[in-house]
């Protein structure tokens, strides 16, 4: 037989085995209880005994998968396909591991190498924990020659064809998330799917010319975190959250914790113990392991926003106003730029001092629409009805 060495190819497999000796798994063994464990072994080169017969074997085996081999041959295929197939259950065996159920969706869970006509378009996994479900789809990063990550110099990623539909379609029943795995980093990030998710489709080079959805990252990059952090952040996102009723005399502290770990999801909520920060009453953590220091107020009428003159002395990530007239939505700016507009209006250029509490001189009554950076956040019935 000629040899089949794919320098390119060899790099990527070096980077999943250093992925998965990491974490205590062993390639071999892994592929072991593949359905087509002898022909997946040689074609990744660790059986150097590969002859015609098993590449005739191959063509047949992957026959009528024109469209997804783009402009590869059917070696180089089918090498990504089991590179997909080890990354893939590397993830498995860590969920499992921490008490996660998995459910191989795809009709290669097997890892029995399919025609084309037997593939399906469901997600990747589906995840259990306590009854809770989730969907997860996955998709993976190397290094090109001209960048260490697509992801963080593009700031989107691809899904392709209608893989984005099959999502939403699966995101109205039950949650869903393309999870994301940066294999020379050992880091990852997840980006949950909603109804409305929205992309641009458009011809993608990467897939030989063929349609692809490009979806953004929200601030431009991916939030990336190791693959150490993999199975909490799995099981944050898989359990299930359900709304509580409000306590008396704790109304809006109540809202804004439900707010973030229900409404929002996949976040924790902890009091701020940071006397150092004024009116700071919470730190949210997301499943990426991001911080933020958040300030609440409620308010009788969502038309203005009153805020105390001293927030310039405010170091926030994020404000909310909450009101049980306006059930329906929350009120959120960026901390920092209000802090930047309270000293550039009010105490530098003085135009905002018509806004000004008569009496004290110690608030702000701002009208909503002059609020630098204000969004409306939509509240869901169900957080509604406990309201």
């Amino acid at each position: 037989m000629e040899n089949l060495r794919d320098s390119k190819f060899d790099e990527k497999l070096d980077l999943v085995i250093d992925l998965l000796n990491d974490n205590e798994i062993n390639i071999h063994k892994l592929i072991s209880n593949y359905q087509d464990a002898p022909l997946v072994s040689k074609l990744l080169g660790l059986d150097t005994t590969i002859t015609q017969q098993d590449l005739n074997e191959l063509e047949q085996k992957l026959a009528g998968n024109e469209h997804h081999k783009d402009f590869r041959d059917t070696i180089s295929f089918a090498r990504n396909l089991v590179l997909n197939w080890l990354i893939e259950d590397a993830i498995v065996i860590l969920a499992e591991r921490n008490d996660l159920k998995v459910n191989h969706t795809g009709k290669d869970g097997k890892r029995e190498l399919l025609q084309g006509w037997r593939a399906n378009a469901d997600p990747d996994l589906e995840f259990t924990l306590d009854e809770s479900k989730l969907w997860v789809e996955v998709i993976a990063n190397f290094p090109t020659a001209n960048f260490d990550s697509y992801w963080e110099q593009s700031g989107e990623f691809d899904l392709r064809d209608y893989k984005l539909k099959t999502l939403k379609d699966k995101a109205k029943n039950q949650k869903t998330i393309v999870l994301g795995i940066n294999v020379k980093q050992k880091k990852f990030f997840t980006f949950q799917i909603h109804e409305n998710t929205e992309g641009v489709l458009g011809p993608e080079p990467k897939f030989g010319g063929k349609p692809a959805m490009k979806i953004k990252f929200p601030g431009g990059k991916p939030t990336l975190q190791s693959f150490d952090n993999l199975p909490y952040a799995l099981k944050n996102i898989t359990r299930q959250k359900i709304y509580k009723p409000l306590r008396e005399g704790k109304e809006l502290e109540d809202v804004i914790t439900q707010y973030f770990e229900v409404q929002r999801g996949f976040c924790v909520v902890a009091h701020n113990t940071d006397r150092n920060l004024i009116h700071v009453q919470y730190k949210v953590t997301t499943d990426s392991l991001n911080l933020y220091y958040v300030y609440a107020q409620q308010a009788t009428d969502n038309s203005v926003v009153q805020i105390p003159v001293d927030h310039i002395m405010n170091n926030y990530d994020f404000g909310f106003q909450f009101s049980f007239n306006h059930k329906d939505q929350i009120l959120y700016w960026d901390g920092s730029v209000l802090k930047h507009h309270i000293e550039y209006n009010l105490v530098k250029k003085k135009v905002w001092e018509q806004y000004l509490d008569r009496e004290t001189k110690t608030m702000l009554i701002l009208p909503a629409k002059y609020v630098p950076s204000l969004q409306v956040g939509r509240i869901s019935e169900d957080f509604q009805n406990i309201l």
